[in-house]
């Protein structure tokens, strides 16, 4: 069961949908990547918002087109890329001062996806390849596993469900329409509103991974050291219970003082609460 395997930290056996054993990547490795720590679940999310809106479009249309979430990919990278030279242009007029700037690594999309994946396939970035085969784009993971089609989906619920993302509460919020048309200039939009929305989204609600590893330390006197070898999913799942468990704990308390300030009714049961949604669809 996928659950069991994201609580234990342990390897997720994906051989069924070719996409060999994947690992679970520790809060280290996360930590170790040349980028924020708010860029590691970006190219997960867009690829999901974009098929979605994508289809949304196609189906409004009554289109025949046959779009899958590889279909994402080269678009998604294409406006990164123009996204990033805009940025560049933009520090340089800003931060004229700063001898440094140019020296700044902006990563492209297609840069992030691959340096997230080769955490979870325990690879080298050299062993990625993207071909085009009859119309259909596969990444090939040298010696470990092919991403088409058929398995991309699989693999972005995995790791998205290692993250402690739920896509379908993300895909639910209509307040803005993601696409309109296709079109390189639609897309480049599209990019740039999603990345403002999440950077946005982030800086009001969004503790970094720095602050949970602090959270954990401080309030169950851990070791930082320790906690370098959990997994993202592992960190999380602690926070979330914890405050369960502690808000449980209060309203405990509160109703053995007999003052009839709380109900018992009131009180969340921090077990049930805290038991997991089980997958069945991935096997």
């Amino acid at each position: 069961m996928l659950e069991n395997k994201l609580v234990a930290g342990l390897d997720i056996d994906l051989s069924t949908y070719s996409l060999g054993i994947i690992r679970q990547p520790t809060i280290k490795q996360l930590i170790e990547l040349p980028f924020d720590d708010s860029d590691i679940t970006y190219p997960f999310i867009a690829i999901e918002q974009y098929y979605s809106q994508a289809k949304e479009y196609i189906e409004e249309n009554k289109s025949e087109l046959d779009f899958s979430r590889m279909d994402c990919l080269n678009p998604l990278e294409m406006t990164s890329k123009s996204l990033i030279s805009e940025e560049y242009d933009r520090d340089i007029q800003i931060n004229y001062r700063d001898v440094f700037i140019e020296r700044k690594k902006r990563y492209s999309f297609l840069e992030i996806y691959f340096l997230v994946l080769s955490l979870f396939f325990d690879c080298s970035i050299s062993d990625f390849y993207i071909n085009n085969i009859n119309g259909k784009i596969l990444i090939t993971i040298k010696d470990k596993a092919i991403i088409d089609e058929h398995n991309i989906e699989v693999l972005n619920k995995v790791i998205l469900k290692y993250f402690k993302i739920d896509i379908d509460s993300l895909l639910e919020k209509k307040e803005d329409d993601w696409i309109e048309n296709t079109g390189s200039k639609r897309e480049k939009e599209l990019i740039k509103k999603f990345k403002d929305k999440e950077r946005k989204r982030r800086e009001k609600s969004i503790l970094h991974l720095c602050d949970y590893i602090n959270i954990v330390v401080h309030q169950d006197k851990r070791n930082y050291l320790d906690i370098l070898n959990w997994t993202y999913f592992q960190l999380i799942s602690t926070i979330e219970i914890s405050r369960l468990k502690q808000s449980f704990d209060i309203g405990m308390r509160i109703l053995t003082t007999g003052k009839g300030l709380i109900k018992t009714e009131d009180i969340v049961d921090w077990q049930k609460e805290s038991k997991l949604k089980i997958d069945n669809s991935i096997y």
